[in-house]
């Protein structure tokens, strides 16, 4: 089984995180998709001192990052974004990126839904995932059943069946 994680909601220092994570057991990480937080050269180094390998980069599409923006110079911007993210898991060898999306569809307490900002979401709010999104945060299963493909973090390419009670990773794919 290969073992992988992400620090892209961690307040460390990534040389923090593979030093634990190796101590653990895992290979690979999902580093945060922030371009500008990483020199290559130096992530790189420490990547190999780990022993552990860039797996991706997941990267939240917040603020002005809009690939469907109505404003052309803020399409442009955030594709150059994605782009300059693209380089960086290059250079790093990795192999993904995971786009999370800026809004996720809210259950409010009349069942009806309404699209907020991810950044708005709270501990205890209930959201939709529909089929073939990403599950924008983790959480658990209150309502239904869905076969969630968990193959960025376990490596297993059948997608788990997932029911009321049961855990959700954030960033896999419903």
């Amino acid at each position: 089984m290969h073992l992988s994680t992400h620090n892209w909601m961690r307040a460390e220092p990534l040389e923090t995180t593979l030093k634990r994570i190796k101590k653990f057991g895992y290979e690979s990480i999902e580093i945060s998709g922030e371009p500008e937080q990483y020199k290559v050269n130096e992530t790189r180094a420490l990547l190999k001192e780990h022993g552990i390998r860039c797996w991706g980069a997941v990267t939240l599409m917040l603020g002005e990052r809009n690939l469907a923006a109505k404003d052309q110079g803020q399409r442009e911007r955030s594709v150059q974004y994605v782009k300059d993210v693209l380089t960086m898991v290059s250079e790093l060898d990795g192999e993904i990126i995971t786009l999370v999306p800026a809004t996720v569809g809210k259950v409010i307490p009349d069942g009806t839904e309404e699209e907020i900002p991810l950044e708005r979401v709270q501990v205890g709010d209930r959201l939709r995932v529909r089929p073939g999104d990403k599950v924008p945060v983790d959480g658990t299963v209150v309502d239904g059943r869905s076969s969630i493909d968990e193959s960025m973090i376990t490596g297993e390419p059948v997608p788990v069946e997932k029911v009321a009670g049961d855990r959700l990773t954030g960033a896999t794919i419903n």
